[in-house]
């Protein structure tokens, strides 16, 4: 091989080989347990508490924390609080007190075409076809907690535990969503009022996960990585 290509050849594989070290040592960081240097290797994660206006929210939401949590390597997940576990990550999710200031619509569509005859001898309205949700998911880490400690976390006071000497951390997360309704007629044999509420009722659960991936994500940027 000529000297000159046998010297680039050799830079380009060592090259190579500080990149994918590199590589290597990021991944092997971000798998790290976090909670270690708080004394946490055993954490319970029990079903998101739901103070909100909205149904079915919790599962998504205690799906994607667990998911990440359970992404560190030396740290070992419960689904629920037990006497060997270390701490108990608690999560509370709220929002204004009326679904309509929870779910607001920020697109309508007119009564026209098929719609028309639908409506029957009423006057020609709009009806909200974009929506958009706005939640908060309060997460707070308690170590070794009593049980009066986790109910007083789970009520109104909980947003108040911050400066408790057995909470790592009580965090807001925002949980915002979007999606779109189906509208059509409802005079077809079909029945397609129904087919559109099951629609819309996909729509809305499919933008919720969606949203619980994100909020996921953040929950480690921004809270996680800071350790």
């Amino acid at each position: 091989m000529n000297p000159v290509l046998k010297k680039m050849t050799l830079l380009i594989l060592f090259t190579l080989g500080l990149c994918f070290q590199g590589c290597s040592g990021y991944r092997v960081k971000n798998s790290e347990n976090p909670l270690a240097i708080y004394g946490i290797r055993t954490l319970a994660i029990p079903v998101f508490v739901n103070h909100s206006t909205l149904s079915k929210i919790s599962g998504p939401l205690t799906t994607e924390i667990k998911s990440l949590m359970m992404s560190y390597v030396d740290l070992r997940v419960q689904s629920e609080y037990r006497g060997s576990s270390d701490a108990v990550l608690l999560g509370i999710i709220e929002s204004p007190k009326h679904k309509n200031e929870t779910v607001k619509a920020t697109g309508s569509k007119f009564t026209t075409g098929d719609i028309e005859a639908t409506i029957g001898t009423r006057n020609e309205f709009f009806i909200p076809q974009q929506n958009e949700i706005k939640l908060v998911l309060r997460l707070i880490l308690i170590k070794a907690p009593s049980a009066q400690e986790l109910e007083l976390a789970k009520g109104d006071l909980g947003k108040f535990m911050k400066s408790h000497p057995r909470v790592i951390f009580s965090e807001n997360m925002d949980v915002t969503a979007a999606f779109s309704r189906e509208i059509a007629g409802n005079l077809s044999p079909d029945n397609a009022g129904v087919v559109n509420f099951s629609k819309n009722k996909k729509a809305q659960y499919e933008s919720l996960r969606l949203a619980a991936k994100s909020v996921a994500t953040n929950f480690k940027e921004v809270v996680l990585d800071a350790f």
